[in-house]
Parts: structure tokens; sequence; C-alpha cells
């Protein structure tokens, strides 16, 4: 969604699970050109001031998606996505398989690793590099197949 939008109220509802107040009297309140702002209005500010940090410290705290180490080892923790990477298909790790030469009768190379696939998020997702096979196929997790 590039267009989306979320207001500080909404992220403070979602992120932080508390209600900020939006007072619309005195948020839209033309009182803020003053020099001296009113207590309704200081405790407005700090509380959006507040809020924004709070949720900045939460954001901070995510581990965001990073693209492979040409070095892949055993054990890294991975995401699969889907062909046009843009969602998230399951979750896993580099297989101890993925030093191997084949994997399933496929042939395993700097572009082809082998991931344990611990959590399937997307079942009908169709993995190419498997006869076209779907996630749901390979049963429950955990499997391994074949990635590029």
């Amino acid at each position: 969604m590039p267009n989306a939008q979320a207001s500080l109220a909404d992220l403070s509802a979602v992120v932080l699970q508390k209600h900020l107040d939006k007072n619309t009297k005195v948020r839209l309140s033309e009182e803020w050109d003053n020099e001296m702002l009113t207590q309704e209005q200081e405790e407005y500010a700090a509380s959006d001031v507040w809020a924004s940090l709070q949720i900045y410290k939460y954001l901070s705290k995510l581990s965001v998606p990073q693209p492979l180490p040409s070095d892949l080892q055993p054990g890294l923790q991975v995401l699969l996505y889907s062909v046009e990477n843009t969602t998230v298909i399951a979750r896993g790790q580099i297989s101890l398989h993925a030093n191997s030469t084949f994997y399933d009768s496929i042939r395993i190379s700097p572009s082809r690793t082998v991931i344990d696939v611990s959590v399937v998020l997307v079942p009908a997702t169709i993995v190419t590099t498997h006869r076209k096979q779907a996630l749901m196929s390979f049963g429950i997790p955990p499997f391994s197949i074949v990635c590029l």
C-alpha cells in the first residue's frame, strides 16, 4: 500500500495499545499561534511527543529483513518471499544440506540453497524449484526445500 496513511492516534493504538486523546477543540484551536500555550495545549503537545518517542523506540527494536550474505551459514534465520518479492511466504533457516551438491535431485549452486522451513505463511504458494509444487504439498513443517 504505497499511499497508506496512519495518524499518530492510530499508531499509538496499534503499536502501544494506548488511546491518544486527540481533543478536537484543542487540536483545531487558533490559540496555537499564541506566544503562551494553555495547559491543555501543553498536555496535548506533550502526549504527542511522548507517543511519538515510544513508537520510535518500539519500531527501532524491530529487525528489518536484510539481503542474504554471500557466505551462507547453516542455521542463519531467513524469510522466504514470493516470486514477486512482495510477500513473506515462509520462515526458516539455512539447512545443513546447503553445503551439498544436490538436494532432492536439484543441483545446489551459488544461486540455489536449501532452507529448512519452520513456518509456512502462504501454503498455496508455488515453489518453482520443486516441479512447481505448492508449499502445502511438502507437509507439515519442518521440511526442507531448495530456494533461489
